[in-house]
């Protein structure tokens, strides 16, 4: 049955380990399955109990969306170039989402809004400034950057979702009809497609050269 897999041993309640049973929930069976009652069984508790440690459920996915977050925290970010920084956040930031698809969207909404992820961002935009970008440069590069990541891991968690589907009503690029009359989808997606991995690099590079860009003067305030 549902539940049985994930089922632990009770032990002290605390927000970390709703969170954590939260996450594994959602990863086991999609963000619907996540429900307070649900956390409350998987770790053999009354349901009442979480309360005490989470108002409802939208604290419990602000709070396991948070925790992820806390994930990608990168020590000695002062030490970094910031194109260094710029490409290990964004490999984490797309491994994140891979690992975690089904609560990626949370992630992504979370706003930084907490004092730690006010300092992490912090941190991040100051190597930047640092390396001569200005305030709007910055702006232009966090936004391409971000844009960037996060819409290339949305797209990609779409493509694999599909791609797991064998049903060619479901999924129409397992039909037949496909190579002969729709060649550039076949080329692009099909079984020749370039992959996942490989496309990320190459784009990600690709932005970061364009963030560079926007260090120069002609860029002005």
């Amino acid at each position: 049955m549902k539940g049985e897999a994930l089922n632990v041993v009770r032990q002290p309640l605390t927000r970390t380990l709703i969170f954590e049973t939260g996450i594994a929930i959602a990863d086991a069976e999609g963000i619907d399955a996540v429900t307070m009652r649900r956390v409350a069984a998987t770790l053999n508790v009354q349901a009442m109990s979480l309360y005490n440690h989470v108002s409802n459920k939208r604290d419990l996915l602000d709070g396991m969306a948070a925790h992820l977050l806390a994930t990608l925290a990168v020590p000695d970010i002062a030490a970094m170039s910031w194109r260094e920084l710029a490409g290990r956040v964004g490999r984490a930031y797309r491994q994140l989402g891979l690992d975690h698809p089904a609560l990626y969207p949370y992630v992504l909404e979370r706003p930084f809004g907490s004092p730690e992820s006010l300092a992490t961002l912090d941190a991040f935009l100051n190597v930047f400034r640092e390396a001569g970008f200005s305030p709007t440069g910055n702006y232009l590069a966090f936004s391409l950057f971000t844009g960037f990541v996060e819409g290339f891991t949305l797209d990609e968690i779409t493509r694999r979702n599909q791609r797991s589907l064998r049903d060619p009503v479901k999924n129409p690029l397992l039909s037949e009809d496909v190579p002969a009359n729709y060649q550039a989808v076949y080329e692009v997606f099909g079984a020749g497609a370039v992959h996942d991995d490989v496309a990320f690099e190459r784009c990600l590079e690709l932005v970061l050269d364009a963030m560079e860009a926007l260090m120069a003067p002609e860029h002005p305030e």
